[in-house]
């Protein structure tokens, strides 16, 4: 009776705790994909309590996770997730970017516990399930997972299709006709609805109960239509591989052909009606609402009903028991089945081609439903994305530009890496020509930069093992329904892994939360079943010289009851122990750091607050209260740093406008320590170095930031105007000791004017240098040319050298082309130009450039008092 107890007990904590840990991984998609910090801090929190509410709840069950909980350790994928956080632990302190090493070391570490959550839970469910009757115990947990996992991918799918359809108005659902419901990009969206829909598809080809069937059925159309509905060209090229390779481990391979065909056929037979441009227009589509939901609830009730005639065991007539074959029963089922299956995928893909191409025109489409209007914008989109895909097309070509200056830059630190982060605040030194990402769109190649070459072991390890694994599966057993499993789960992380090389789905958290999900589930799965890596680490006999589980009847309910009577003489608390203290280890640090970094965040609302209230004195200290919770971030030093240097002028007192001059400078120097990479934060800083009267250290930052930046024409004009600035500080200390006339510029800022000469001619010629390849894949603005800023500061430096010509052709051309402030302050100059070469038009411009603002007027002001002008 006890022992029944203690079963019962198991079973509801493990429920529990399965119920958690499906909510961790099924609702992150809801949050923005858990790209951002504000959400994911809220998942940290939920993930550090369930790990300690995990280890509380296994110290109640007196052990009986024993088999999952000693395994891990022996796992390759636990091993290499534990080494994967390790490193980017390490990046804190490595990393070009502190508070990004820190996030991402946080992520990490919430990916390991639900790894650790999945793993163990396997395990543990299997072991307090009651036996069935061939004496195997019954792991529903797998089923579970599949269910709410396919659930989340029809509700991600559904949110999508409904904004398509102006059901719903969720911000970002929908870009340019694209579906991305709440994971924000199409193509994520669609790799994440590719593993969903796989998972469903099992679940609904080996149920045996038809109802459960034919709903995983109308979950799979709704993904379906949702991964087509996102238009992602690299998920639609992988798609019929990922669907091959899925097939091949499937116990009913004919059924889940079927299956598919149904799916697909009925999806693309709907796009125009649905999800397609022709079906979004400026108002609801209400009659695309309805096809959507007859179609899910005809595929469920079409497929439920086949499910269970299929199911129905044959009927056995005379002629079967004389031996003679009529064509019925299970082998006529099988036929059938595998006929209708090739069928429904031929009409699919010529119906597919027909829908894709109707799409691809932008008028109105009328039918049985009525007439759905196209709109202007994003129409065409749809057969034309998908005859695109080509090794010639640019987004790939630019892709692979990404991937290899990735490796540069690892190469750079092959051993650390650059840390969480490092790609997106240090790529711009690396580029080999300029483009805008702060993802490399490639996991492998962002780990390999952030971790270095150890890292990108442990990230491609695991993907390696799932690959043996699945082959160590079909080469040493027959399929049965566990090892169907293993290969769909096997197949849902490939598909991630494979889709991840050409883009960035991992780096949104609720991606990696599922693959690492998968990853728990996989492993588990292989020591439940003595296949792939986890047979070679524990030890097992050859193939030759090991009995099938899957013919042992009870085989494996026999090992389970040996470790179940087991579990108090074996040697259980080592390793316990170890298992339950990784849990405690990350939730800790998981849950105070992500405190201090959102007590960080609320101290910043509230200076926001005081600072649009014109209150200095308390936005200073709740500024500097941020930092003192989140001292590593740059943003909020430097914010700081400028509001202590506005604030400097209004202390009368010497000393104390000395003191907080040093405290601006000081937290501007913190900032460039935390993000040494970033031109911006070094261009802020230098901009305060000329604040406060040190001229060298600001163009020593300057050449700094503009080598951190070389592609972006906004760094050339920052860099030279800068420069500028420091050769007229020089000027007036010159001036103010009578070393200087104004008529020429001191000897020492000479170099300086030759400098700014230089660094505003240099982006033109840096782009003429490019090889061909790179100069035709140019495609994103700003330009490599002589901006208007650019000409301005070339001609104030030929003015400064008494160059009056060539000061006259850049001012001239920067009147004519800038902003309004631009040729107001270009028309200055012009006018102190012509008045230099004699001609009289010149004050008259001077005077009438005065006029156009405070800033001007400034400027004026600056070159009197040089001795550049007379009044």
């Amino acid at each position: 009776m006890a022992k029944g107890n203690q079963l019962d007990q198991s079973r509801t904590i493990y429920t529990v705790s399965a119920a958690i840990a499906f909510g961790l991984v099924a609702l992150a998609p809801f949050f923005r994909g858990l790209f951002f910090e504000s959400e994911m801090g809220i998942h940290h929190y939920i993930a550090a309590f369930s790990a300690l509410f995990f280890v509380g709840l296994w110290a109640l069950d007196g052990g009986l996770g024993r088999l999952a909980s000693r395994q891990p350790r022996y796992s390759v994928y636990f091993v290499c997730l534990v080494l994967l956080a390790l490193l980017y632990g390490i990046g804190f302190f490595t990393g070009v970017n502190t508070r990004e090493a820190l996030f991402a070391w946080l992520r990490h570490l919430d990916y390991l516990i639900v790894f650790l959550l999945f793993y163990i839970l396997a395990g543990s469910w299997l072991l307090s399930q009651a036996k069935a009757k061939d004496g195997e115990p019954e792991n529903r947990f797998y089923q579970y997972a599949f269910t709410a996992f396919s659930l989340a991918g029809a509700a991600v799918s559904l949110i999508g299709i409904l904004n398509a359809q102006g059901l719903l108005h969720l911000n970002g659902a929908l870009v340019s006709g694209r579906l991305c419901s709440t994971l924000q990009y199409p193509n994520t969206m669609a790799a994440y609805l590719t593993v969903t829909f796989l998972l469903a598809a099992h679940g609904a080809s080996h149920s045996r109960n038809p109802i459960f069937a034919g709903g995983l059925a109308g979950l799979g159309f709704i993904m379906m239509l949702g991964i087509l509905g996102s238009q992602s060209r690299g998920v639609l090229a992988l798609t019929p591989f990922l669907l091959l390779l899925f097939l091949a481990g499937q116990q009913h391979k004919r059924k889940t052909l079927a299956l598919l065909g149904l799916e697909i056929a009925v999806a693309l037979a709907l796009l125009n009606l649905t999800v397609f441009p022709l079906a979004q227009p400026g108002e609801t589509n209400t009659t695309g609402f309805i096809v959507t939901l007859a179609a899910a609830a005809a595929v469920a009730g079409g497929w439920g009903f086949w499910s269970r005639r299929s199911n129905q065991p044959a009927k056995t007539t005379a002629a079967d028991h004389a031996g003679v074959s009529t064509g019925r029963g299970l082998g006529g089922k099988k036929r059938i089945l595998t006929a209708a299956g090739i069928l429904i995928l031929l009409i699919a893909v010529a119906a597919g081609y027909m829908v894709l191409q109707k799409g691809a025109q932008p008028a109105a489409t009328a039918g049985a439903f009525g007439a759905v209007s196209a709109p202007s914008d994003g129409a065409g989109t749809s057969l034309e994305r998908l005859q695109t895909i080509s090794l010639e097309n640019i987004d790939f070509k630019e892709r692979l530009l990404f991937a290899s200056d990735a490796a540069k830059m690892g190469l750079e630190r092959p051993l650390t890496g650059w840390g969480g982060g490092g790609w997106k605040f240090a790529y711009r030194a690396f580029q080999s020509s300029l483009y805008h990402t702060t993802e490399v769109h490639n996991h492998f190649m962002q780990v390999f930069v952030e971790t270095g070459a150890l890292g990108l072991l442990a990230f491609g390890i695991p993907f390696l093992a799932v690959v043996f694994g699945m082959i160590d599966s079909l080469r040493r057993r027959k399929l049965d329904g566990a090892r169907a499993e293993a290969w769909t789960i096997g197949t849902a992380v490939l598909t991630l892994g494979i889709h991840s090389c050409l883009d960035f789905n991992l780096s949104l958290s609720a991606v990696s939360l599922l693959m690492w999900a998968l990853f728990g589930l996989f492993a588990h799965k292989e020591f439940e079943l003595a296949f792939g890596v986890s047979r070679l680490w524990i030890g097992s006999g050859s193939p030759s010289e090991e009995k099938d589980l899957s013919q042992e009847k009870g085989a494996l309910g026999k090992r389970l009851e040996r470790e179940r009577a087991g579990r108090k003489r074996g040697p259980v608390l080592v390793p316990s122990v170890l298992i339950a203290a990784v849990l405690a280890i990350a939730s800790l640090p998981l849950a105070g750091l992500t405190f201090m970094l959102r007590n960080g965040l609320s101290e910043v609302d509230a200076y926001e607050a005081a600072y649009r209230q014109g209150n200095g004195k308390a936005a200073v200290e709740r500024i500097t209260a941020a930092i003192e919770w989140d001292r590593w971030n740059s943003t909020y030093l430097l914010e700081r740093a400028n509001l202590l240097a506005a604030n400097v002028s209004l202390n009368s007192d010497p000393q104390a406008r000395a003191y907080v001059a040093s405290q601006a400078i000081e937290s501007a120097r913190k900032a460039v320590e935390n993000n040494p990479y970033d031109g911006k934060t070094r261009f802020q800083q230098a901009r305060l170095f000329l604040q406060f009267g040190q001229p060298e250290k600001a163009t020593e930052e300057a050449e700094k930031a503009l080598t951190l930046q070389p592609w972006l024409v906004y760094a050339y004009e920052e860099a030279s105007g800068i420069y500028l600035s420091a050769v007229l500080q020089e000027m007036g200390r010159a001036t103010n000791n009578n070393v200087n006339d104004g008529n020429q510029p001191d000897k020492a800022v000479e170099p300086k004017l030759q400098r700014i000469l230089v660094i505003c001619a240099e982006p033109p010629h840096k782009k003429s240098a490019l090889p061909p390849e790179l100069a035709k894949m140019w495609r994103h603005p700003p330009d490599m040319v002589v901006t208007p800023r650019l000409a301005l500061n070339s001609g104030e430096a030929y003015f400064l050298q008494g160059k009056w010509a060539e000061a006259k052709e850049n001012f001239i051309r920067a009147s004519r082309e800038g902003d309004d402030r631009l040729k107001a302050e270009a028309t200055l100059w012009l006018g102190l130009t012509l008045d230099k070469l004699g001609d009289a038009s010149g004050k008259g411009l001077v005077e009438s450039a005065r006029k156009a603002g405070p800033d001007v007027e400034a400027a004026y002001s600056t070159l009197l008092r040089l001795g550049l002008t007379k009044s």
